[in-house]
């Protein structure tokens, strides 16, 4: 089974919640007031971005190497 790593960018959006994006999956981005319901969200949008490329087929995702602190892992 392969195993993909997508590295996580989290910033404050100004007004005390945080928005996530993906830097290799730039149509997966989302928003929410706290640090756990973030963490769902991001991968809820990460898994829903991967389907839709899958479904139109679009060249595929590559996984690159971690950078940051926090790390989403899929199991396709």
């Amino acid at each position: 089974m392969a195993r993909y790593q997508y590295p996580m960018t989290v910033e404050s959006n100004g007004e005390g919640g945080f928005i996530a994006c993906f830097r290799d999956v730039p149509e997966a981005v989302t928003e929410s007031w706290s640090l756990d319901e973030l963490k769902e969200d991001a991968l809820d949008a990460l898994i829903t971005a991967i389907d839709l490329r899958t479904e139109e087929n679009s060249p595929p995702l590559l996984s690159c190497k971690p950078e940051i602190w926090l790390l989403i892992y899929l199991r396709l």
